[in-house]
């Protein structure tokens, strides 16, 4: 809540619960009766689902599963409109052998719990597209920047290794980093 404070000003009223509780997120719905969704749940960090994948996996795709099935229960469900934030990650090891930008058809090789739980969830918006005529769009982000980030993500690591060199607490006046070869999209969250 705290990354919202001050920039919502009564516009946006934010419901705090779990996605992986069913029945509070089937109240949620009905009791909002939303005409979008902007599904942004998840456990997003690749080394978290390596540790925890059973964790990952109740997030990402049962919390999915939940909205789901609360919006088709719903008279007006098939007037809900649904975005479903996923992940370059589903793409994994494809990443690693194509040659330039990833097409949208590239196939899906993911290599990490989280990367699975994400290729799961595009597969459930597709199924109760086909199935029940829900309005699921997925869009497969790359790289997110947002403020509050966690520092193991590359934008706050550089940010917080800037900080730390001005600031004097760092003696060497260089970044560390990993491969700057690589070209990837970036969404300010």
């Amino acid at each position: 809540w705290g990354n919202l404070g001050g920039l919502l000003n009564g516009s946006v009223t934010l419901h705090k619960g779990d996605i992986t509780d069913a029945s509070f997120v089937r109240q949620t719905i009905e009791s909002v009766a939303p005409s979008f969704i902007f599904h942004l749940a998840a456990q997003s960090l690749n080394g978290v689902s390596t540790n925890s994948p059973y964790l990952t996996m109740q997030v990402n795709v049962q919390g999915t599963l939940n909205i789901l099935e609360a919006v088709k229960s719903l008279p007006a469900g098939s007037h809900i409109r649904i975005f479903n934030a996923g992940s370059s990650t589903v793409y994994g090891k494809t990443a690693d052998e194509w040659e330039g930008p990833i097409p949208e058809h590239a196939p899906l090789q993911p290599v990490t719990p989280y990367g699975v739980s994400k290729a799961a969830q595009e597969m459930l918006g597709q199924q109760y597209y086909h199935a029940h005529k829900l309005h699921v769009v997925t869009g497969r982000f790359f790289q997110q920047v947002a403020s509050g980030g966690p520092e193991t993500l590359a934008i706050q690591d550089f940010a917080m290794q800037i900080a730390m060199i001005e600031l004097g607490v760092r003696a060497e006046a260089t970044l560390s980093h990993g491969n700057l070869e690589t070209l990837r999209d970036m969404t300010d969250v």
